[in-house]
């Protein structure tokens, strides 16, 4: 006994300590690189002095009667709505890139007239479910007589404003008084958060944190054993299965997750077995629907009649090959692109690339 509690402290200790390298290397890109970047360095009176605000604030809270704390955030969420649709009226955002390219071809697909002629979806297909999901809403709110400006509007409201009531369900859940998720409501009222790019761009990032934040919801009432009577379990791990094949359907690195899942139920396995009852059923649930999401992607794809063209298809190789590019930050390179799609064949794109990932490592060094 005393050797499983003494292997469960290290394996929380060496979690801690992985999680911190992590977080320091993100604090020291940030802050200093690119070196030139100096304005990032404004933040770091935010960074330190931050959560000692927060500390304080949640401390006092906790003493506030929960009733009023609850009409508070209900009136801060309100005032956040109506800020959210005031920026939607007032500031347009114009799109470009990849979310135009979404929203452009979604048009298309509302009205059927579809039309594959561009080479963008041949070279990214990780696109084209959301595409197909995005013109089927579009087609849903063409009936209802609704521009697609104001329908991909709604989109993004619904999808963001519902990640911030799970999030805030979550801090409830976590610390049991309404505090935590009082000083969330806060945060997410005044910072730039809710009214900027999560807002204002519709693309796949914004339906993957609302996955995320949902899907953590879930387990978390799972291992807390929330779900008392066997409607609510079932009905809960109905929503888990259609979250995580909705979020691997359109990021197919949603991937992780699958992987995170086994994981967790093989650890839980070696190193406290009485875990495993808590999360077996949900974890399962998670790795059951992002395999599903590989046949049900192939159906979205034929739905609107997509067909891979591997003339102009790029390997997972190129996005490490691109990765490497010092020159663009690590970001996408038009060049690299170009020169892959010279190639023959996407065999040949990613045998070059290998060549090209070993030349740039060798450039680059240890500490790139």
């Amino acid at each position: 006994m005393f050797k499983r509690l003494r292997s469960t402290f290290v394996f929380k200790q060496l979690l801690i300590v992985l999680l911190s390298i992590a977080l320091l290397i993100g604090i020291i890109c940030n802050l200093f690189y690119p070196f030139e970047n100096t304005s990032s360095l404004i933040l770091l009176p935010i960074v330190f002095i931050g959560p000692l605000l927060v500390f304080f604030l949640y401390r006092y809270l906790k003493k506030l009667p929960p009733f009023l704390l609850k009409r508070i955030i209900l009136i801060a969420f309100l005032i956040m709505v109506l800020v959210q649709i005031y920026v939607f009226s007032a500031m347009p955002a114009t799109i470009y890139h990849d979310p135009f390219r979404v929203i452009q071809e979604a048009e298309q697909v509302s009205t059927g007239d579809i039309d594959w002629t561009s080479d963008y979806f041949w070279r990214y297909p990780n696109n084209v479910p959301l595409t197909a999901l995005v013109g089927f809403w579009f087609k849903l709110t063409n009936l209802l007589g609704l521009t697609p400006n104001l329908a991909i509007h709604i989109l993004s409201l619904l999808f963001l404003d519902s990640m911030i009531i799970i999030l805030l369900m979550t801090a409830k859940k976590i610390t049991g008084n309404l505090a935590l998720p009082f000083i969330g409501q806060l945060f997410f009222l005044l910072s730039p958060y809710a009214y900027t790019y999560n807002l204002q761009v519709f693309y796949s990032d914004l339906p993957i944190y609302f996955s995320i934040s949902a899907l953590l919801l879930i387990v978390l009432k799972w291992q807390k054993a929330d779900f008392k009577s066997k409607k609510w379990r079932f009905s809960s791990l109905i929503a888990l299965f259609f979250v995580c094949l909705f979020a691997q359907i359109i990021k197919p690195n949603f991937l992780i997750v699958a992987i995170a899942a086994f994981l967790t139920l093989l650890i839980s396995w070696i190193v406290n077995r009485k875990i495993v009852g808590a999360v077996a059923i949900p974890m399962a649930t998670i790795i059951l629907a992002i395999l599903i999401a590989f046949p049900a992607t192939k159906f979205l794809d034929n739905s609107i009649n997509f067909k891979n063209n591997e003339q102009y298809e790029l390997p997972i190789t190129h996005w490490i090959y691109m990765g490497l590019n010092l020159k663009r930050d690590g970001s996408y390179s038009g060049r690299d692109t170009k020169s892959a799609v010279k190639q023959v064949n996407i065999k040949a794109r990613e045998k070059a690339d290998i060549k090209g990932i070993s030349r740039r490592l060798k450039k680059a060094g240890f500490l790139i």
